[in-house]
C-alpha cells in the first residue's frame, strides 16, 4: 500500500510539472490582423485576466520572439521555477494570416484563456 501512495504522488507530481508546451493547444484560431496587433491584444487581455497590481503579486505578460519573423509567444512575465510556462499564447505567421493557439493545464482554472485567442483574432 505504502508504494501505491508513493508511486500516486509521483505521478501526480510528474503531471503538474509538464510546460504547456509539452502538450497539444487547447485551442487554434485564425486571423488576418497583423500578429504584432494580435500580440498587442492578447498582452492587455492575459494582464486584465491573470494580472493585477504588481505589488499583489499581480502577474504581467510579455511577448518573445521564438522564431524571428514567424513565431511569437506571449508568456507570464515571471517564469514559474519549476515548471517554466505554464500557459502561453503562441502567434505562429501562416500563409493564411496568423495562427493563434493557446495553451495551458487541463484545469478549469484556465478555461479564460481559451476566450482570448476569438477576442483577439
Amino acid at each position: 500500500m505504502r508504494a501505491f501512495v508513493i508511486l500516486a504522488c509521483c505521478l501526480a507530481v510528474a503531471g503538474c510539472a509538464t510546460e504547456a508546451r509539452d502538450n497539444p493547444p487547447k485551442v487554434t484560431v485564425l486571423s488576418k490582423r497583423p500578429h504584432a496587433d494580435i500580440a498587442a491584444c492578447v498582452v492587455s487581455e492575459l494582464n486584465r485576466e491573470l494580472g493585477g497590481p504588481a505589488i499583489s503579486g499581480g502577474q504581467t505578460h510579455r511577448v518573445e520572439t521564438i522564431i524571428p519573423g514567424k513565431v511569437w509567444e506571449v508568456t507570464p512575465q515571471r517564469k514559474n521555477p519549476y515548471h517554466g510556462d505554464i500557459y502561453l499564447v503562441r502567434l505562429t505567421r501562416v500563409q493564411s494570416g496568423t495562427k493563434i493557439e493557446a495553451f495551458h493545464p487541463p484545469f478549469a482554472t484556465w478555461a479564460v484563456i481559451d476566450t482570448i485567442p476569438a477576442r483577439c483574432a
